[in-house]
């Protein structure tokens, strides 16, 4: 059973973006993957995914500089 009381691991925060994601929720993935890539910069999945999530809510710069990274 996990605790409660840690912050979620990168890897539930990618595994919570995909699922927003799958559920046109861009937004509530974005909040996540800003966090990931806050914690690891050079991570290109999270910056990839940030990148879709960005172009789902029309911010088409946002979107390309997340991809061009």
């Amino acid at each position: 059973m996990p605790d409660i009381d840690q912050p979620p691991t990168i890897k539930q925060r990618v595994d919570r973006a995909v699922a927003a994601l799958s559920r046109g929720s861009a937004t509530e993935a974005i909040a996540d993957l800003d966090v990931v890539v806050q914690l690891l910069p050079e991570n290109a999945d999270a910056r990839c995914l940030r990148g879709v999530a960005a172009r789902m809510r029309g911010e088409i710069e946002l979107a390309l500089d997340d991809l061009r990274s």
